[in-house]
């Protein structure tokens, strides 16, 4: 049921796409053209985001299947009301032709360094994770990340025989300090009782 959630925000976010396209492209305002639609997309992009994981204790199947549903489309298209004004906006800043794919560079440069900050930091700072590179052939470095399992919780073990390690907070900095001892100790089941399983 989920991912019939997510095709289905999916299939409204390609809908959504080319008609935010156009009314910003037809769009003229003393802010310009992109400009309003990224403002106005902010607020409703974080609220619908913080909510798509934050659903009711008391939702049953179904009701789960609407919200994942509701938030996921909502979500998409907040941040195409964003996304779509945005990657139009670099072309407008310059004609120089030299001066747009260096503003493109950029974008997709910064837009790879936020992604990988992401990938590493969230795992290590949410999971217990370890990142390395490795070379590839010809002597390219490639970041890895590996997140670090264990013995299953009684709360998981009739869905999976290993479990991700979850890091208390206080317990971050501890594996972040490279005692390789002291991270160890750190893998271990999550205390019974304490995760709640819901259906996929």
């Amino acid at each position: 049921m989920a991912s019939v959630a997510i095709f289905v925000a999916l299939c409204i976010d390609a809908l959504s796409d080319p008609l935010v396209g156009a009314w910003s492209d037809n769009t003229r305002s003393k802010w310009g053209r992109r400009h309003p639609y990224m403002y106005a997309a902010a607020v409703p992009f974080a609220l619908c985001y913080y909510l798509l994981f934050v659903p009711p204790d008391s939702l049953g199947p179904t009701a789960l299947f609407w919200w994942l549903l509701v938030f996921t489309a909502l979500t998409r298209t907040a941040m195409t009301f964003y996304t779509v004004p945005y990657m139009a906006m670099g072309a407008e800043l310059t004609q120089n032709y030299d001066e747009r794919t260096l503003l493109a560079a950029l974008r997709n440069v910064w837009q790879l360094l936020g992604m990988f900050a992401v990938l590493i930091g969230g795992n290590q700072l949410f999971f217990a994770a370890s990142t390395d590179t490795w070379k590839a052939p010809g002597g390219t470095l490639v970041p890895q990340v590996a997140t670090v399992t264990c013995e299953p919780s009684a709360d998981v073990r009739d869905i999976h025989h290993r479990m991700g390690v979850l890091l208390h907070s206080e317990d971050i900095e501890t594996w972040l300090s490279g005692d390789e001892a002291a991270a160890r100790a750190l893998t271990v089941p999550y205390p019974d009782g304490l995760l709640q399983v819901e259906p996929a």
